[in-house]
C-alpha cells in the first residue's frame, strides 16, 4: 500500500486522504521520506477503488495498526515540521491555517 501511494501521490484522491489525516506512518524509502495515512494502509492491496468502497472506521484501523507495528501514535512536533515540509515538497495542502491544525496529527516512525 506504500508503494500504491508512491506511485499515486499526484491524485486528488491520494492527496486528501493525505490532507485528512490524522494518524500517518512516516516511512523512509529510497532516501525521501513519506507520510502514510494510517486508515489507507490498513488494507492489504489497498487502491482508491477498494477503499472508496469500503465502510472505514477510524479506531478499529488505528489500533490494528499499532497491534501490528507494536508501537503507538504520537504526537510529536519535530515529525509534525517534517510531516509539512513532505506535504510543500509534493505540493499537498496541510491544513487551512497551518498555525493551529483543527486536529493534532500523531506519527508512527517506521524504521529500516
Amino acid at each position: 500500500n506504500c508503494i500504491y501511494i508512491i506511485e499515486n501521490i499526484d491524485n486528488q484522491y491520494i492527496k486528501e486522504r493525505i490532507y485528512n489525516g490524522r494518524h500517518f506512518i512516516k516511512y523512509v524509502y529510497n532516501g525521501t521520506t513519506y507520510f502514510f495515512p494510517n486508515k489507507f494502509i490498513s488494507y492489504k492491496n489497498n487502491t482508491i477503488e477498494k477503499y472508496k468502497n469500503r465502510n472505514v472506521g477510524t479506531l478499529a484501523y488505528r489500533d490494528k495498526v499499532e497491534m501490528a507495528l507494536n508501537k503507538t501514535y504520537k504526537e510529536d512536533d519535530s515529525i509534525e515540521l517534517e510531516y509539512r515540509q513532505f506535504c510543500k515538497d509534493f505540493q499537498l495542502p496541510t491544513t487551512q491555517n497551518e498555525s493551529v491544525p483543527k486536529h493534532k496529527r500523531k506519527y508512527i516512525l517506521l524504521e529500516d
